[in-house]
């Protein structure tokens, strides 16, 4: 009888973004030496050819990720940069934790 092969599968590892901020804000309070009490910003990046109107996509998406995370307000945010424009949200410190995304 011949053998199988096993198939491993790999989990995707889950992080809250909480926990994110969390790691982000105590590697930069090591860095600076300051308690870090800023917004924080997620997004993605996309090549500048798909942004024509980078803050009309902005708002959009503020506006869609507002209305699948119960209680979660953003304001929308663009920053250019390599390789494309940051297209996000900037959360107030007090929002983080509410709710989560998934």
């Amino acid at each position: 009888m011949a053998a199988k092969k096993r198939i491993s599968a790999t989990r995707a590892k889950v992080i809250s973004v909480t926990d994110l901020t969390r790691a982000l804000d105590g590697a930069i309070q090591r860095a600076v030496g300051a308690r870090v009490r800023d917004p924080t910003i997620i997004g993605r990046m996309i090549r500048e050819a798909e942004a024509a109107n980078a803050q009309a996509l902005a708002k959009q998406v503020a506006k869609d990720v507002s209305a699948q995370v119960k209680g979660l307000a953003g304001r929308p945010v663009t920053i250019s940069g390599p390789g494309g424009i940051l297209i996000g949200i900037i959360l107030k410190p007090t929002a983080i934790g509410r709710g989560s995304i998934g």
